[in-house]
C-alpha cells in the first residue's frame, strides 16, 4: 500500500508535534510541516498531499 502524503499547517509547536505523534502511531505516512498558512501554501506549491491538516486561525493568514 502506498504512503499517504499529508500536510500538517498549524503554527503552535506543541499542538503539531502532538498530531504528528499521533499519526505516526497510526499509519505509515509521510508528514510534512508549516508553521503557518504562508509556509503551509509554499509547501502545497512544490508536492501534492492526500490530506492537509490546518489550523483556522493563525496569525499569519
Amino acid at each position: 500500500m502506498a504512503k499517504h502524503n499529508i500536510l500538517i499547517v498549524e503554527d503552535s509547536p506543541t499542538m503539531r508535534q502532538l498530531i504528528i505523534f499521533s499519526l505516526k502511531r497510526l499509519s505509515d505516512c509521510s508528514l510534512v510541516e508549516a508553521t503557518d498558512g504562508v509556509d503551509g501554501w509554499k509547501k502545497l506549491s512544490g508536492q501534492n498531499f492526500d490530506l492537509i491538516l490546518t489550523d483556522i486561525n493563525m496569525p499569519v493568514m
